[in-house]
């Protein structure tokens, strides 16, 4: 095709030039499962539904040329499910975050008030429910248990939810079918963000300061999974979300009022142990934060102001390398959660008001849009399948989509 439209634009520059007459020249205690087959969800898009793609909607004006999209890319959608059922709290069941299995057959759901839905994805075009737990003693008023994170073990055995109010929940989802407690922690705030350590030892807890709850990092030793207990901790009043560097030595968090803060994960006095720190100054509220493989950048949702690129490889000072709003800096953009390609090439936004984008970070100080697609809900979350060919969204209270990337 390259060759052709060479061809062609040579030729139409011999012709205007022989006209001019010269022709040389992108626990299983208060334990409630039921079986998918009871739930009954709905297939919510037919397995052909080509998912609506944005180009060029980035603003009511002419775009500048980082916002413009490139067409090398698109998300096609070919499946859906609504994982909402009878027994759940209508009010409050939502979409929030994801975990995928080590063999990439099985999503783990954080789903709001509903707590733990764990979902077949092993054929992307017809999605369904397997089980469903949640915890009877969270319920009722200042119970608090709504699943605002995930995150899973290394082996893949184990889940580890941020619910709330309620803390951190341990489940053995070894049998997806049939999930079961093993242990859970109060941690005394509003857990609202998760991550593992690699060797399955250690969790860290964003806890922040919403409805009430006593705010701050927490780690907490889960070798024994069935009992586990605080270690350390330090006060972060609006902790979001926290990531480990690759090499487990430093964490990141996100506090939607005061930036990034970088700290010593092999500190003794982690109170202490604040290495640098990035202040937003443009309002922004830092909802989620990804870590390139190598450990030089941090990639945040940054809600209305979109996304930051850091440079962090002198964790003393972090820097701003460049941002970008997804939707042209109309105001509208909610970048709630990121995932990052393999290669590292890409970033997939899950855009609160608009859908899902795919934005070009191959050259970090120059962001471009991809492609784009619309989602019936409210995107809150997006993860990648292990080959990254396949997409998968919370999407609120319309449960996930799935978009297959066409390149």
């Amino acid at each position: 095709m390259k060759n052709i439209l060479k061809i062609s634009a040579v030729a139409a520059v011999m012709l205007a030039l022989s006209a001019c007459g010269d022709g040389s020249n992108h626990d299983k205690s208060n334990l409630s499962v039921s079986a998918g087959s009871d739930a009954k969800p709905t297939l919510r898009a037919s397995t052909t539904q080509t998912a609506h793609v944005q180009i060029n909607q980035l603003s009511q004006t002419a775009p500048s040329a980082q916002y413009k999209q490139s067409s090398e890319l698109s998300l096609k959608q070919i499946g859906a499910l609504d994982v909402s059922s009878a027994c759940d709290d209508q009010t409050e069941v939502t979409a929030e975050d994801m975990a995928l299995s080590n063999d990439g057959n099985t999503i783990f759901l954080a789903d709001g008030s509903a707590g733990l839905k764990i979902i077949d994805v092993s054929n992307p075009s017809a999605p369904k429910l397997l089980a469903s737990l949640d915890d009877a003693c969270d319920k009722g008023e200042n119970k608090g248990g709504f699943g605002r994170r995930i995150t899973i073990s290394p082996d893949g055995n184990t889940i580890y939810l941020a619910d709330g109010l309620a803390g951190l929940k341990i489940i053995d989802v070894s049998n997806p079918a049939c999930p079961y407690y093993l242990g859970k922690l109060d941690t005394k705030g509003f857990s609202h963000g998760i991550t593992v350590s690699a060797d399955n030892r250690t969790v860290y807890i964003a806890d922040n300061g919403e409805d009430g709850g006593r705010p701050g990092l927490r780690v907490i030793d889960v070798s024994n999974p069935y009992c586990p207990h605080l270690i350390a901790q330090r006060d972060e009043q609006w902790a979001t979300q926290v990531a480990l560097s690759p090499d487990n030595s430093k964490l990141f968090i996100t506090d939607k009022k005061a930036g990034i803060l970088v700290v010593d994960a092999t500190a003794c006095d982690i109170e202490s142990a604040t290495l640098g720190k990035y202040k937003v100054t443009d309002k922004g509220i830092s909802a989620d934060i990804v870590i390139s493989k190598d450990g030089t950048k941090a990639y945040v949702a940054n809600k209305k102001p979109g996304i930051k690129i850091l440079d962090v490889s002198d964790a003393s000072a972090p820097k701003l390398i460049s941002k970008f709003d997804a939707d042209g800096m109309t105001g509208k953009s909610i970048a709630k959660s990121i995932a990052l390609s393999p290669d590292g090439s890409k970033l997939y936004v899950a855009n609160r008001k608009t859908g899902v984008q795919v934005v070009d970070v191959s050259d970090a100080s120059s962001p471009k849009l991809l492609a784009s697609a619309s989602t019936s809900g409210i995107a809150e979350d997006v993860m990648l399948s292990k080959d990254g060919n396949t997409l998968y969204v919370a999407d609120g209270k319309a449960g996930i989509k799935i978009f297959r990337i066409v390149q």
